[in-house]
């Protein structure tokens, strides 16, 4: 923690940067003083970096939320829903600073401040149950090609926002932005859009 704090402060002089052992003192501090972003470890002792994101997600819907850990298993991507960026440790200082900038940048983006909050609050958008049953049919069957699964997701807009928001987060993305099913699909892969659907569906 202290060694991430240090990194951080030397990223950028106009950044305040404070580091919380305990996530419980964390949340009092985002109830005193709404963050601009709030970076989480995923495995914490005594809350999960997940449950403290969603929590600030509540008390603060402006602050941008990253989460950070070493691993991630395919069944455990609902986890992400309580973050608009994944980190996957270790990670390089120069992406992290990047990434950070990024999402600082995006955010700016939106002048109105109402469409600021509705859109850092939101969770997950909610897909429809046929459009799940029709993917996992499809994904089942091994003659389907890139081309058929990119529609489907492209057909369902919570299918489509997951699948576009993990293709371009640090975990998984390229490097490069990715603005469409078929080059999202390309990235993941068919066992994590198995997953992002049977996610969706929870």
């Amino acid at each position: 923690l202290e060694s991430l704090v240090h990194m951080l402060r030397s990223m950028g002089r106009e950044w305040e940067v404070t580091g919380f052992m305990d996530p419980l003192a964390a949340l009092e501090a985002v109830k005193g003083k709404e963050p601009d972003a709030v970076l989480s470890d995923q495995m914490m002792p005594g809350m999960e970096g997940s449950k403290l994101l969603e929590q600030v997600r509540v008390i603060s819907p402006i602050s941008i939320r990253l989460i950070m850990s070493g691993c991630v298993a395919l069944d455990k991507l609902t986890l992400i829903t309580s973050a608009h960026q994944y980190i996957a440790k270790p990670f390089n200082p120069g992406k992290l600073r990047d990434l950070i900038q990024r999402s600082f940048s995006a955010q700016e983006r939106m002048i109105n401040q109402g469409l600021q909050v509705v859109v850092t609050s939101i969770r997950s958008i909610s897909s429809m149950p046929q459009a799940h049953h029709s993917l996992l049919a499809e994904l089942e069957d091994n003659r389907s090609d890139g081309a058929t699964i990119s529609r489907l997701i492209g057909e369902d807009p919570g299918l489509s926002v997951k699948v576009l928001q993990l293709a371009n987060s640090a975990l998984f993305g390229p490097g490069y932005l990715v603005t469409n099913p078929m080059d999202a699909v390309n990235c993941l892969g068919t066992d994590i859009i198995v997953a992002v659907v049977l996610s969706q569906s929870v």
